[in-house]
């Protein structure tokens, strides 16, 4: 049986926005790459709290009102809204189709046939820095690039600086409150990048251009050509296709916890209207 909608990502944006569908009786799964919310268990720090306060977080369960979680404590709580989801884990995506009146998503365990896509697998996991048109790592790691020139190009989301990466002196910018002794900075207000790189005496490069989501397997019909997907709020353009989880898709906390559940409401207000009765998507499903 096709079901009605498949979640791309179990992380928080895709948890809430499968208990909206769960609470609305629309079919659906929920595929995961990995584990459940598999960023908040190997890419935060230890000492990491959320920013918000509990009374703000209510997708993650009952807590005291001025409590800041743990990351730990967020995995926790996540894999309880989990535990009544639909999901499948362990399934990479690669790839997006239309056939007819229906999605076909790719995944290393096979195809997936569905009515609707909501696309939940995040805003930030790709660096941000251009290596061929797209990011060039994942968070959570570094990549130690060669150029021409040989020299190293450090890309790193960790706490930690890595081991075996060179080390040159810190730039202390206006207002940072550094140490003494380091290399100071002081930009122009207007500048631009000017300066060829392979002509400078350069010893590494640090990219610090922020992070980016991985939507190429959404390919060009869905996409712009900066690889970000093509969207009004957060639908697609395409019929049945809808986003969750990126920064001011809807609204200011769209990107957080206090935005998951109420873009996710909106978003499946729009799928039901998409999909119509509960009664005519069982009766086209039965009758395909």
């Amino acid at each position: 049986m096709v079901p009605d909608c498949v979640v791309v990502g179990a992380g928080p944006a895709g948890l809430a926005a499968g208990a909206e569908l769960t609470g609305r009786g629309i079919d659906h799964v929920v595929v995961e790459r990995a584990r459940v919310d598999e960023s908040w268990r190997t890419q935060r720090w230890d000492s990491l709290r959320v920013n918000n306060p509990g009374f703000m977080n209510l997708m993650l369960g009952e807590q005291k009102p001025n409590t800041y979680l743990t990351a730990g404590e967020v995995v926790e709580r996540l894999e309880v809204l989990a535990s009544t989801a639909p999901l499948r884990t362990g399934l990479t995506v690669h790839g997006l189709t239309r056939a007819g009146e229906r999605w076909i998503l790719g995944t290393s365990d096979g195809p997936i046939e569905a009515r609707s896509v909501v696309v939940s697998s995040g805003g930030g996991r790709m660096f941000a820095a251009p290596r061929n048109g797209r990011p060039c790592c994942p968070t959570g790691s570094y990549s130690v690039m060669r150029r021409p020139t040989r020299i190293p190009v450090i890309c790193r989301a960790g706490p930690f600086w890595p081991s075996g990466a060179p080390r040159g002196s810190r730039c202390d910018g206006p207002g940072t409150g550094t140490g003494t002794g380091t290399s100071e900075t002081t930009p122009r207000t207007g500048a631009t990048a000017g300066t060829v790189a392979r002509r400078a005496e350069i010893g590494s490069v640090i990219w610090c251009t922020g992070y980016a989501g991985d939507f190429h397997w959404l390919g060009e019909d869905l996409t712009d050509p900066h690889g970000l997907p093509l969207r009004r709020g957060p639908a697609s353009p395409a019929p049945g296709v809808w986003f969750v989880g990126l920064r001011w898709l809807i609204r200011r906390s769209s990107g957080n916890f206090v935005g998951f559940p109420r873009d996710a409401a909106v978003i499946a207000d729009a799928l039901e209207s998409y999909l119509g009765p509960s009664g005519s998507r069982s009766s086209s499903d039965s009758a395909a």
